[in-house]
C-alpha cells in the first residue's frame, strides 16, 4: 500500500475512525485470461507465497478485533482459493463479508457454500464473447446468479470493464443486467 494512502485510511483507524472495508487479496491466480488484467499471475512462485486458511483466519481476527466490520474477498480469482469457503464462513461471524469475483465457477453447489456472504461484485465485460477479446461473459449464467444471490440474501453488484474493444456493448450491458435487478458500475480502461 502506498503511504499516502496508509496515511489517509490508516491513520483514521488508529485514531478511532472506522474502516470500511478491507480486500483480502486471497490469490494472484484465475481461470481466465484477461488482456487487461495486470494483477493475475497463475506461476507456482506466487501460488507457494499464498497465505494459509488459519493465516487469513488470524489477520481477519486482528482487524476485526480493532472494529473493521466489513471484509472484501478478491483475488485474481478469489474461488480458486482452495480455503475460500471456509474463511468466508469465518469471516461472516465477524463482520460483513463480500467477494469479487468473475463468476466462471459459480453454480448451485457452490451458491449454497457462499451463503454467507453479504455482497457479490462480478465482472460482466460483454454481452458477445470473443476468445480473443474477452474471456468472461456470465451472460448466459445472470439467471443463475440472480436467483441464487436472492435465495441467499447476497446482493448482487457487477462491475462492466471498459475497454476499447467493447465501448458498443455497454448500453446492452446495462440494460441486460437492469433487466436481472443486478445493479453496475463501469471500471474504464
Amino acid at each position: 500500500m502506498r503511504l499516502r494512502r496508509f496515511i489517509k485510511f490508516g491513520v483514521k483507524h488508529v485514531l478511532g475512525g472506522e474502516v470500511s472495508g478491507i480486500g483480502l487479496n486471497l490469490t494472484r491466480r484465475c481461470n481466465t485470461w484477461c488482456q487487461y488484467c495486470r494483477i493475475v499471475n497463475n506461476s507456482r512462485e506466487f501460488y507457494n507465497r499464498e497465505l494459509g486458511v488459519e493465516q487469513w483466519k488470524q489477520i481477519v481476527d486482528r482487524f476485526s478485533d480493532h472494529g473493521c466490520l466489513h471484509f472484501i474477498f478478491t483475488g485474481g480469482e478469489p474461488l480458486v482459493y482452495n480455503g475460500v469457503y471456509e474463511l468466508i464462513e469465518y469471516t461472516a461471524k465477524r463482520a460483513m463479508t463480500s467477494i469479487i469475483t468473475n463468476t466462471m465457477k459459480l453454480n448451485e453447489e457452490r451458491f449454497y457454500k457462499l451463503r454467507h456472504l453479504d455482497y457479490m461484485t462480478f465482472s460482466f465485460d460483454t454481452v458477445h464473447s470473443d476468445s480473443e477479446t474477452f474471456t468472461k461473459n456470465p451472460t448466459e449464467r445472470l439467471g443463475l446468479i440472480a436467483s441464487q444471490c436472492a435465495r441467499y440474501e447476497i446482493v448482487p453488484t457487477a462491475i462492466c470493464t471498459v475497454t476499447s474493444k467493447n465501448t458498443d456493448q455497454v448500453e446492452t450491458m446495462i440494460r441486460t443486467l437492469d433487466e436481472h435487478g443486478i445493479s453496475s458500475m463501469l471500471s474504464i480502461i
